[in-house]
């Protein structure tokens, strides 16, 4: 039940943002490209929000599987990865040790698998500024219930708000894997 709680957070989020495109900032990443085209665009887009009103403040990307697995799997034309797990020497960023982030061009991009399934449609990731993105989630409280011999009756409860206090501080970055 705790975790179906936390997974509801996560769906929650998402639907959230996807009530909210239409005021969010649209960042194209195309089609699937080559791995440079792509580290080369996603380079244009984070060096481009430096000149947005206050400055680049983004830290986070809730990143869609199709995109985090392009991103995973880059390769420059030497076939040396982009995003290298060990020794990130001159590369564009890494991957964390368990393939649960990646540091690209000093972004977090976490995998959200609420974001949608793989495709062969374009779907979005959300990058945000953790400054103008609130999330307010309480962890699930047992519920004591009055118990029946026949019976077990098993409750949570909890509360969750959020909220975009400046839309220019959220951007929603789309990707077609095809």
């Amino acid at each position: 039940m705790v975790r179906g709680w936390y997974e509801g957070i996560e769906t929650a989020i998402q639907a959230f943002l996807v009530a909210n495109a239409a005021s969010i900032t649209d960042i194209s990443l195309g089609v699937a490209v080559t791995d440079a085209a792509m580290d080369q665009s996603l380079a244009a887009a984070i060096s481009a929000l430096q000149y947005i009103r206050g400055g680049d403040r983004f830290t986070k990307v809730f990143t869609q599987i199709d995109l985090y697995q392009k991103l995973i799997k880059a390769v420059d034309s030497t076939g040396r990865p982009l995003y290298p797990t060990f020794g990130a020497m001159n590369a564009s960023g890494e991957v964390g040790p368990q393939q649960n982030y990646l540091n690209v061009h000093g972004k977090t991009f976490v995998p959200e698998w609420a974001t949608a399934a793989t495709g062969t449609v374009a779907a979005s990731s959300w990058m945000i500024d953790p400054d103008m993105f609130g999330l307010w989630v309480s962890t699930p409280q047992r519920l004591d219930l009055q118990w029946r011999v026949a019976w077990v009756d098993l409750g949570i409860w909890g509360y969750k708000a959020l909220a975009i206090t400046d839309y220019t501080r959220t951007r929603e970055l789309i990707y077609d894997p095809v």
